[in-house]
């Protein structure tokens, strides 16, 4: 059901394996674009890196040395962007911002294989999008059986796609586009059909730099799933000192609640949370705010905009903060569920199931 909502997300990043370096040469041919430039952004190291290029008389030649093939965006400024697989050889990008989707990139085999991966999701978008607009409908309509029905479809519809994308990354095991694809699906799994599938992937497309990040995605899925202690952290508090999360006492449940300023689903969740606070917190339940902010003055004012009088933590190193990589937090809003063991008994939860849920609990 996660696809029906809106989180904000972090993008993949980990650092990709030492290897000899080979230079990916990008020949680009640019139609109907006004700008001068165009962005390429590729990994390198833990971060994602940008570099402009000029764009002389509709073209343009980017080189970039490579231990394997790697995603790098090509953005024309306001006209968008489009993501494509780089390789170690002479490659050959056509795009008419009109309509950058429609680009074509020629002497990339990652690509190639991309393309039969991309396919899924295109065979299947309409029925999204159509299943979208009937759950809004009986959402604001507040027709919960309707809801139910949709809900059912949408999983039915989820499922079939994580299954053909499965065997795809089967008939594919050292495809770069394979870990690609499995990365973008991984938030969709459980806990065994991640570990199975990245199981699937040859050693070297394992050691990829999206390899490298499912297998820390799934590393931080096995510390935090339910049932296991809640791993410790110790952040800095609004107020300037230090809490960790093993200095909260006595509540009988602790919400953890990943956030941030900048990140408007999670303002819009906010007022829902402040009512639950209020409602739950003289039977035992405490909240602890950890926000992916970069920003202390953001952080702050949030706070004190959407009123929210429990405890807060940050690092203010955004999506590197370490209780977000501790707990493979890539989306937020996030939430895990505490109770008086330490124990860590639900997450991912929001608006009524996260309520029901501490109700449920509580009473």
């Amino acid at each position: 059901m996660r696809r029906f909502f809106t989180f904000c997300g972090a993008a993949l990043m980990m650092a990709s394996c030492a290897a000899d370096k080979q230079e990916m040469v990008l020949n680009g041919t640019v139609e109907n674009y006004e700008g001068t430039e165009v962005v390429i952004t590729m990994p390198e190291g833990e971060e994602w890196k940008s570099d402009t290029v000029k764009i002389e008389n509709g073209k343009f030649q980017y080189t970039k040395a490579l231990t394997s093939p790697e995603v790098m965006r090509i953005s024309f400024g306001d006209k968008g962007g489009v993501v494509a697989f780089a390789e170690d050889t002479v490659l050959n990008f056509t795009v008419n911002t009109d309509s950058v989707m429609g680009y074509s990139l020629e002497g990339s085999k990652t690509q190639d294989e991309y393309k039969v991966a991309s396919k899924i999701d295109e065979k299947y978008r309409p029925q999204f999008m159509n299943l979208r607009e009937e759950y809004e409908k009986a959402n604001a309509e507040e027709n919960k059986e309707e809801v139910e029905k949709i809900i059912a479809k949408y999983d039915e519809l989820d499922a079939q796609i994580s299954k053909e994308k499965t065997a795809f990354i089967q008939e594919n095991p050292n495809s770069y586009a394979s870990a690609y694809v499995f990365s973008r699906n991984v938030y969709y799994m459980d806990l065994e059909q991640m570990d199975k599938t990245f199981q699937l992937l040859s050693p070297a497309v394992q050691s990829s730099f999206y390899g490298k990040n499912i297998k820390e995605y799934i590393d931080a899925n096995k510390r935090t799933a339910i049932g296991q202690k809640a791993p410790d952290f110790k952040l800095a508090t609004p107020e300037g000192g230090e809490l960790a999360l093993s200095e909260i006492k006595g509540q009988k449940l602790l919400l953890i609640d990943f956030w941030a300023s900048w990140c408007g689903p999670c303002r819009r969740e906010n007022p829902n949370v402040v009512k639950m606070y209020e409602e739950y917190k003289g039977k035992g339940l405490e909240i602890l705010g950890v926000s992916l902010d970069n920003k202390d003055e953001n952080w702050k004012k949030a706070i004190e905009k959407d009123q929210l009088s429990w405890k807060h933590v940050s690092d203010l190193k955004g999506w590197s903060a370490a209780p977000a990589k501790l707990y493979g937090v890539r989306s937020i809003p996030n939430t895990f569920l505490i109770n008086e063991k330490g124990e860590i008994i639900a997450k991912g939860l929001h608006g009524e199931e996260l309520r029901e849920t501490i109700k449920a609990y509580l009473n």
